[in-house]
């Protein structure tokens, strides 16, 4: 079966491209060739199959998502329910359920029914979290169990999936160079680089990639690679570590792209207001014909997380 970027790629001009291109107003033909090139994406898992498919990238609106989800065991999935329809009521284009407790997967499979955009996840939270819960540490995860988690959600219809696939463990060196004001803020790298050095191993999700890459072009789901280096405060704006990171996610995107898989880079974190325009442009350098999908924007008096 074909992936969106194989059928573009073959000019086959399916419904959902017809739709996407006539709500962001574009030629449905400009719009195949920027999904067949990477610069659009449409995350459209087979299984959900959201009402209301949106199409990131290139000449498109700018997309909102809305994150939500269970932090603690007490935690009410009825309120989290109320947050994705006033979020959906405010004019979010996505939603984001970055669950970490509770019944996760009661929870992502109540939330799919209820969204008919485009639903993400950050499946390395529930395989941490599941891995406290019946093997009593973070540090007891296997490989597999986090590969089972990814395909559960993908099953489910999960949309896109953020991975911190491009953190290894030669970024440590780099980063301890760097003295960064705040050493890692990605919860997701956190976990991730804490369960590397007690094992003494390299990321799983950057030597298992083409795993990854298998349960993304079964399901159709959308790769919202994340930088685990991404800085916390200004001042650590544009840091070795940073733009090393960056060179190895571009290379993670010409492999999903060989392989027809949608992708797209999370990132990248606190920026000074002067120093958006270069950090913009070093990520489009390091992957070409990317969409990015940004973090909370914003600027304060010190910085700003585009």
């Amino acid at each position: 079966m074909l992936t969106l970027m194989e059928m573009a790629q073959k000019g086959q001009e399916i419904p959902l491209f017809t739709l996407v291109a006539q709500n962001e107003q574009m030629n449905v033909q400009l719009l195949m060739e920027r999904v067949a090139t990477g610069r659009i994406v449409i995350p459209y898992n087979s299984h959900h199959k959201p009402q209301k498919p949106q199409g990131f990238g290139l000449g498109l609106s700018t997309k909102v998502s809305a994150s939500i989800g269970l932090a603690a065991d007490e935690d009410s999935l009825t309120d989290e329910l109320f947050k994705v329809g006033e979020a959906i009521r405010a004019g979010t284009n996505a939603i984001m359920d970055l669950s970490t407790a509770g019944n996760m997967d009661e929870a992502r499979r109540t939330i799919i029914k209820r969204v008919p955009l485009p639903l993400g996840t950050l499946p390395v939270y529930q395989a941490f979290a599941e891995a406290v819960r019946t093997k009593g540490s973070a540090l007891a995860l296997e490989p597999d169990d986090f590969f089972k988690v990814m395909e559960r959600q993908a099953a489910d219809g999960v949309d896109f999936m953020a991975l911190h696939s491009a953190l290894h463990s030669g970024l440590f060196k780099t980063a301890k160079e760097d003295k960064r004001v705040l050493n890692l803020v990605s919860r997701g790298g956190s976990l991730l680089m804490g369960w590397m050095l007690y094992h003494n191993k390299e990321n799983f999700l950057y030597t298992m990639f083409d795993r990854i890459l298998e349960i993304a072009k079964k399901y159709e789901v959308t790769l919202s690679l994340a930088d685990a280096m991404r800085p916390g405060a200004g001042a650590d704006s544009l840091c070795r570590s940073q733009a090393e990171e960056l060179v190895i996610l571009g290379e993670l995107v010409k492999r999903s792209r060989q392989a027809g898989v949608q992708i797209m880079i999370k990132g990248p974190g606190h920026t000074p207001p002067n120093q958006i325009a270069t950090t913009v442009k070093l990520e489009k350098t390091s992957m070409p014909r990317c969409s990015v999908f940004c973090l909370r924007s914003g600027i304060d008096g010190c910085s700003s997380r585009i």
